[in-house]
């Protein structure tokens, strides 16, 4: 493991998109993105993600310069098409459109067909808490859970984010797969040479594996068992087949298309507080409602009481002050990667 700034590391990051003809201001979009996720220790939708999305962009999958539209418009709505670009792109188009509408007409929900693998869906959610709106993310990604009853990959673990601003506590932020983990973490595991627990996925032919790279060829397993796989559905219903993308094991995966678009859907919705009550008092009420909550009786053994996102804060500030430590094995992907755009990062990485 090796321990980096966050200033390094998004200049590393900007580096290499540079070399792969991505634009200044795209690139900073994406950079954002990934640092976040590392900052907030979600490393599995952080830098480790960067080669792959590059390697796709050298192969044609990705457009590093889409020429992104609006399709379809209302006072409330609006669908986007990505142009195959990278998701971080559209997602951010998105948001800010669905922010605006929101602003105006109290929601604000916008679409995206032609998409990509976006990052953390948190990003997205938490652009809207910057304006103090409820922000919600979706988006579905290729096949990696089995149907209920089955053991052949047919749906995504399509994650979803959910931010609630509050007062002086801090925010909730709900970000999460439905898959028992996210298939990045899987990636993580086996870019750090570690095990995996045996209710995280199984092999090809159903059974429990602790190994990484095995399961990585195989399949998720719902986290709520059929509950998880139920709102998968939904969530491939809301996100590609609203939108017009893709949905089911009809989206291309990264890796196993590497030439091939992978057409996610997705959909960002805004929520302005105050066209239902008044700011201050909601967040005044999301205070009392956190305090009351961690002010329970605490179980034996547990650390503490935490809502959701209060852990993610918490490693971000500390890896705000600490750095950010990356596994050896994402660092050579990043210096191959690196190596194939004739990128020198011998700047930021020297031992």
């Amino acid at each position: 493991m090796k321990k980096i700034r966050h200033e390094t590391l998004n200049e590393i990051m900007l580096a290499l998109m540079a070399g792969a003809g991505i634009s200044e201001e795209d690139r900073k979009i994406v950079a954002e993105s990934l640092l976040q996720a590392d900052l907030r220790g979600v490393h599995s939708h952080g830098i480790l993600r960067l080669p792959l999305y590059l390697k796709r962009i050298c192969s044609g999958a990705v457009n590093p310069k889409p020429q992104r539209k609006i399709l379809k418009e209302t006072l409330a709505t609006a669908l986007i098409d990505g142009d195959h670009g990278l998701g971080q792109l559209s997602g951010h188009q998105a948001m800010h459109l669905a922010m605006e509408k929101a602003a105006q007409c109290g929601i604000g929900a916008v679409a995206v067909q032609k998409g990509h693998h976006f990052g953390a869906a948190a990003y997205y959610a938490m652009m809207a808490g910057q304006r103090d709106m409820i922000g919600i993310a979706l988006t579905n990604t290729p096949p990696l859970m089995a149907a209920w009853g089955g053991r052949v990959p047919m749906v995504g673990n399509n994650p979803f984010a959910v931010y609630v601003p509050a007062g002086e506590e801090r925010p909730i932020l709900l970000d999460m797969a439905l898959s028992q983990v996210a298939q990045g973490k899987i990636s993580l595991a086996a870019a750090k040479g570690e095990r995996i627990p045996l209710d995280w996925a199984t092999d090809i032919q159903g059974n429990p594996t602790s190994d990484p790279l095995t399961a990585l060829q195989g399949i998720l397993l719902p986290a709520g068992g059929y509950k998880g796989y139920g709102l998968a559905v939904v969530i491939d219903l809301l996100t590609g087949m609203l939108s017009g993308a893709r949905s089911g094991p009809k989206v291309r995966s990264m890796s196993g298309y590497p030439n091939e678009p992978q057409d996610s859907g997705q959909l960002y919705i805004a929520i302005q507080i105050e066209a239902f009550r008044s700011l201050e008092d909601f967040k005044s009420e999301v205070d009392a409602y956190i305090r009351e909550m961690k002010s329970s009786t605490q179980a034996e053994g547990a650390p503490s009481i935490y809502f959701p996102g209060e852990q993610s804060f918490l490693r971000y500030e500390n890896n705000l002050r600490e750095g950010i430590e990356l596994p050896e094995g994402v660092i050579q992907d990043l210096l191959a990667v690196a190596d194939m755009l004739k990128v020198d990062l011998s700047p930021w990485l020297q031992d």
